[in-house]
C-alpha cells in the first residue's frame, strides 16, 4: 500500500524518486481488500507486489520510514541513509475493508506531508 501511494504522491510532487515497499517476512498473498481500496482511491495497483527486505538495495536508500516498531527495530542503520523515519500507523485487521481505508488515509497524510504537499 505505501509503495503505490508514495509512487503517486512523488508524481504529483514532481519528484522523480526510485519507490520500494518491503516487508520483513514474505507475504504469499496480498488480501484483495489491500487493492480494492486503492483502486477505490485512484492509486495504482499494478505495479504494485510486495517485496521482502533482502529484495531490495536497501543500503542504496536515502530516505527509509518504517511503519512497524519490528521493523523500526529490525532495520539496521546505514550511514548511507539520509534520513529515517518512524510513522506509526494504527493496527489494523487486513480483511476489514473500513480498517486498511483507515491504514491507506495515515499513509496518505504522511507521505503528503513528506513530500510538501498540501490538500
Amino acid at each position: 500500500m505505501a509503495e503505490a501511494i508514495a509512487r503517486k504522491l512523488s508524481r504529483l510532487a514532481l519528484i522523480n524518486a526510485d519507490i520500494r515497499s518491503c516487508t520483513l517476512e514474505r507475504v504469499e498473498k496480498v488480501p484483495e481488500v489491500f487493492y480494492k481500496v486503492l483502486e477505490e482511491k485512484g492509486y495504482p495497483v499494478e505495479e504494485t507486489s510486495p517485496h521482502i527486505l533482502q529484495e531490495v538495495p536497501y543500503e542504496e536508500a536515502d530516505v527509509l520510514i518504517t511503519l512497524s516498531p519490528l521493523a523500526r527495530d529490525t532495520c539496521p542503520y546505514v550511514h548511507t541513509h539520509k534520513r529515517r523515519e518512524h510513522w506509526n500507523v494504527e493496527d489494523f485487521d487486513p480483511e476489514d475493508p473500513q480498517g486498511v481505508r483507515r491504514a491507506v488515509d495515515q499513509m496518505e497524510e504522511k507521505v503528503k506531508t513528506l513530500f510538501k504537499l498540501s490538500g
